[in-house]
């Protein structure tokens, strides 16, 4: 139907303009290409028209009477373009965007309609970049929240985080300028009581203060339910497999029961594994190998299970959540100095007694 008409349209246009009753007309005639000067001729020859005259560039041949054109101004008047951009990370605001898909099925970027709002100053226009914390919520085709990213630009925030956390390989904080925390948030998790200590100092300014208590808010708004809970259930003894990433922190030691061995705690993540969920951890220990001692690395997991269970039925445990940790570390020790004394050629006897008779 749009082609055929399109046609038709065409049609009577040819017949109107281009056709031998009208040889004069031409497409050249009735489209006239514009002449396009180069930009230094085109400041060199404008003049500005006195009061009452009308412009040498303008095609109006005369003007009606009383009909006066005002002078044009010699400077054009600047553009409003902020110039007091502050450095990134220093304005106290939070700036949550939302991602969304658009009729075309293309992602767009927009200031969110019901943001995360801790303290916020309304009209304010300024660049991202400023703002010490931008949330970006990700949706999907039906509008259903997907994900939430939390970057941090705060140059206060960023430098406590410097000074608390150690090592932390799946967020680290020592990289570039920004720190972008996914979900869940980890890295806030993990280290919320020393964030709170950090903050509750003599020492610490203001400012690091203020920003400390955003970003323990926005923890609080993404997990605060889960926190409470996943508390009152450490406090019994008790774990959920959904909480497990929740009790190992990157740099923890770890006990494992099967084996009677401590190993050093990198990473976790949940993973599938023929169709069966676990949590896998990333851990080292210390051995020999009958040549020389080094870092031995090791892949283990965690079962999936559907109730709360105990602590201490866990293959694998934080050793700050056992009891007699003393006591077990003094028993480790001794065996490992055992073992390590083995080393190179030796000379060894026992007597067995003989209990046939």
């Amino acid at each position: 139907m749009k082609v055929g008409l399109r046609l038709r349209t065409g049609e009577a246009f040819r017949r109107r303009f281009l056709s031998k009753k009208n040889p004069q007309k031409t497409a050249a005639d009735l489209f006239p290409k514009p002449v396009r000067l180069p930009r230094s001729e085109v400041n060199q020859n404008y003049s500005t028209p006195a009061p009452g005259e009308p412009s040498p560039h303008c095609s109006v041949r005369s003007l009606p009477k009383g009909l006066v054109i005002p002078p044009l101004p010699a400077v054009l008047p600047p553009t409003n373009r902020p110039t007091d951009r502050l450095e990134r990370g220093t304005r106290n605001e939070c700036k949550t965007l939302d991602a969304r898909y658009t009729r075309k099925g293309d992602y767009e970027l927009k200031e969110s309609t019901s943001p995360f709002d801790h303290v916020r100053k309304r009209g304010s226009h300024s660049i991202f970049d400023e703002y010490c914390m931008i949330i970006t919520r990700k949706f999907d085709q039906e509008n259903r929240l997907k994900s939430t990213i939390l970057k941090i630009q705060s140059p206060y925030l960023i430098k406590a985080l410097r000074e608390i956390v150690k090592y932390y390989p799946d967020n680290p904080v020592d990289v570039g300028d920004t720190i972008t925390v996914e979900e869940p948030p980890a890295l806030i998790f993990h280290y919320r009581k020393e964030l709170e200590a950090y903050a509750q100092a003599e020492s610490t300014a203001d400012e690091t203060k203020l920003h400390i208590d955003y970003v323990l808010t926005y923890l609080e708004l993404q997990m605060g339910s889960d926190i409470k809970r996943y508390d009152d259930h450490i406090a019994r003894g008790l774990i959920k497999f959904e909480w497990l990433w929740m009790i190992f922190r990157s740099g923890c030691i770890v006990y494992e029961s099967e084996t009677d061995q401590l190993y050093y705690f990198h990473s976790g993540t949940y993973k599938n594994i023929g169709g069966a969920i676990v949590m896998e951890l990333k851990c080292t220990n210390i051995n020999y190998d009958g040549t020389k001692v080094g870092k031995e690395e090791h892949s283990l997991s965690i079962g999936s299970f559907e109730t709360a269970r105990e602590l201490t039925s866990l293959r694998l445990v934080p050793l700050e959540l056992l009891t007699d940790i003393d006591g077990l570390k003094a028993r480790l020790k001794e065996r490992a100095k055992r073992f390590l004394g083995l080393r190179g050629i030796h000379a060894q006897h026992h007597s067995v007694s003989d209990t046939s008779h």
